[in-house]
Order: structure tokens, then C-alpha cells, then sequence
């Protein structure tokens, strides 16, 4: 996604895509633990 912004917008807009990234992946991880350990151990 290619588009003709100013260079502050299009690092401001991967910075944001990298946070989404990032609490996805938390997520993911999160689901990772909850299904491998018993459900007393919490994260």
C-alpha cells in the first residue's frame, strides 16, 4: 500500500501497522500459553 503521503505520515502509519502487529502477536502468545499450561497458571 503505496500511496503519496509525507514521509512523517507514512513512518507515523508503519509504526501504527508494527503496534498492531505487536498486540496481535501478544495475543496469539497469550492463547499459546492458556492452551499449553493448566488453567491455575495465568500470565
Amino acid at each position: 500500500m503505496l500511496s503519496p503521503q509525507p514521509t512523517a505520515t507514512a513512518m507515523g502509519g508503519k509504526r501504527n501497522l508494527i503496534e498492531e502487529n505487536k498486540t496481535a502477536v501478544l495475543a496469539m502468545l497469550r492463547l499459546c500459553v492458556k492452551l499449553m499450561n493448566p488453567p491455575g497458571l495465568m500470565l
